[in-house]
Parts: C-alpha cells; sequence; structure tokens
C-alpha cells in the first residue's frame, strides 16, 4: 500500500533528484535549449533586477537543464524561459502563496520550504520536521496544507505559515496525501488509498464532512481545482499503463477522460482564467512541459531540453525578473 502511494507521491521529486545526478556527472548532453539556461545560470538571475513588467502571467517549472535541479519560468507559450533559483541541491514543488513562489529544497540535507520575493534570493519559510510533502497554500494564504507520516501513518495535517499549530485533518488506516485547497478555501481534495486504491477525496476546512469523489478501481492522483471550483484535473491510471489526465465534473460526478498517449500525462494545473491546461508528459521520449484546451485539444509542447521538465504552475505576479535578453532558452 504505501508503495502505492509513494509512486504518486515521490515521482517528480524522485525523477528530478536522478537527473540532477545524471547532469552533474556529465551525462546530459545540452542542446540549444539547455544552453540558454546554462546563460540564465552565469547570469546570477536571484540578483535584484530592474523594476519587472505589471503582473505578468508565467508558468514555473522544476528542470535539470542547467547545472542543478532549479526553477525556471516561461510565458504561456513556452517562451522567454528564465531560470529563478540557483542552487547545487534540487529545488522542488513550486507552490503559489498570494503572489509568492514557495518551493521545496534539498538545500541543507533535508527539506525545507523557501519563498521568492521581488528583488531578493529565497528566503527560507519553514523547516520539515518530518517526512512531508510542499504544502498547498489557501487561498488567503494563512493556512498550509500537507501529507506527513505520524505515528507510523500518513495523513493530512493543517498549520499556519510558520509550521504551527498544527492540527490533523484526516485519521484514516489508510495513507492520505497530495492535498489541494479549493478555490473558495472551504474544502480540499486529497488521494487517499482507504478503498483499496488511490481514490479522489474532499473533506470540508473544518474536517466535519467528506466523501469520495471517484470510486475507481483504477489509481488517481496528483488532483487540482479548475478556478470556478467546479471541476477537479487528475491523473488516472489503469493497472499496467501508464496515467493520462482526466477531468471530473464535481456536482455531477461526470469524468472526461482529456489525454491518451503511449507516454505518461500527469502532474497538470489549470491557468487562472481556466482556458489552458498546462501538463508534464514524456509522451515524445522526454519529460516536458505542454499545454490544452479544458477538452484536452489544441495540445502544444512548451518546453524542448534534454533533461527533465515538470510539476508546472501557474503564477501572475510582478517578481519576475524583467531582463531576459540573456536568460532566454
Amino acid at each position: 500500500m504505501a508503495t502505492r502511494v509513494n509512486r504518486w507521491t515521490a515521482l517528480l521529486l524522485g525523477l528530478s533528484i536522478l537527473a540532477a545526478g545524471a547532469s552533474s556527472s556529465g551525462c546530459a548532453s545540452k542542446g540549444t535549449n539547455a544552453s540558454n539556461m546554462d546563460a540564465a545560470d552565469s547570469a546570477g538571475s536571484n540578483q535584484p533586477v530592474d523594476t519587472p513588467p505589471p503582473a505578468e502571467l508565467r508558468i514555473v517549472f522544476v528542470s535539470d537543464a542547467g547545472s542543478g535541479t532549479d526553477l525556471y519560468a516561461m510565458r504561456p507559450d513556452g517562451s522567454a524561459t528564465i531560470r529563478i533559483t540557483v542552487d547545487p541541491e534540487t529545488d522542488f514543488g513550486p507552490r503559489v502563496r498570494r503572489d509568492e513562489l514557495v518551493f521545496g529544497s534539498l538545500r541543507a540535507g533535508r527539506s525545507i520550504l523557501y519563498r521568492i520575493v521581488p528583488g531578493e534570493t529565497p528566503a527560507e519559510v519553514y523547516r520539515n520536521p518530518g517526512r512531508e510533502e510542499v504544502p498547498d497554500w489557501s487561498p488567503d494564504g494563512e493556512w498550509m496544507a500537507f501529507s506527513t507520516e505520524r505515528d507510523f501513518n500518513i495523513d493530512i495535517f493543517l498549520a499556519r505559515p510558520d509550521g504551527t499549530p498544527q492540527r490533523r485533518l484526516t485519521s484514516d488506516p489508510g495513507h492520505d496525501t497530495s492535498p489541494r485547497w479549493s478555490p473558495d478555501g472551504s474544502q480540499l481534495v486529497f488521494v487517499s488509498d482507504r478503498a483499496g486504491q488511490d481514490d479522489l477525496f474532499v473533506i470540508d476546512f473544518d474536517g466535519s464532512t467528506e466523501r469520495n469523489l471517484t470510486r475507481s478501481p483504477e489509481d488517481e492522483g496528483h488532483p487540482s481545482w479548475s478556478p470556478d471550483g467546479k471541476s477537479l484535473l487528475f491523473s488516472r491510471t489503469a493497472t499496467g499503463g501508464a496515467p493520462d489526465i482526466f477531468r471530473l465534473d464535481i456536482e455531477t460526478g461526470g469524468v472526461v477522460n482529456l489525454t491518451n498517449s503511449p507516454g505518461w500525462d500527469a502532474v497538470s494545473s489549470w491557468s487562472p482564467e481556466g482556458d489552458r491546461i498546462a501538463f508534464t508528459s514524456n509522451r515524445d521520449g522526454n519529460w516536458e512541459i505542454y499545454s490544452m484546451d479544458p477538452a484536452g485539444g489544441d495540445v502544444r509542447r512548451l518546453t524542448n531540453s534534454p533533461g527533465f521538465d515538470g510539476d508546472p504552475v501557474w503564477i501572475r505576479g510582478t517578481w519576475i525578473p524583467a531582463k531576459v535578453d540573456d536568460e532566454t532558452r
């Protein structure tokens, strides 16, 4: 049971760490995009920059195309890619807190949360005391939700931004992981194997009401709310197969298959307007980021590097550096 849960929760981090090892040992050759990423590395994109453009929409993602596994940002069409963290250790799990970017890092030999604010280097937010996921933040930024192992079981906990006080939200013999806040902050969706396979569940913020949304014999993971709170994106894996991306109508329970490729399609994220979906896929033989419309059409490849690109999130804010002339792919 733990093996199945770990496959979902550790997929991208594990791939990033493996790819980082290959990159540091010189195993990966650099293509055109990777060379430009190296230029971003030498440019030191964590340094203060000139006044950035007002609230430009970007997709932030994890990539090992440079000298390490760091966070990058690009425009929704895949252009003007810039490196926004530079560290020899692995950075992973970007999340949005208001207009700030929060991410996990192994910089101190364990998982630590950092945040990025305009014109500054990443600042530590919270040092995880145990085996915890990168948390998801409530819409008002006042709470974080995360799964952690306590008493030999994995459950969902809530805490303030500094990590205290911690409140247990779920308590079940099954493993509960991957909590994601609804847009109005009233509910959280999460993944649990309490029914024998990984299903999607939803629970109220106060823990009073909880229900199974999918009840499928197949494993599901990586949930993501639509901006209007009416739909959920998630990955579903048939036995022995690769995951595809599906959309669930919360009210009716109807499920629509959005992708159907021979590779893995997973870890999807809605744009703030709900008109595009970014996702991670190895359908072309390498882990890249793609986008599609809400019906699964108009699929566009956004990245093209020989390493790993994945875990996309959308953010609209003024912290993105304005000077990208020597930092673009």
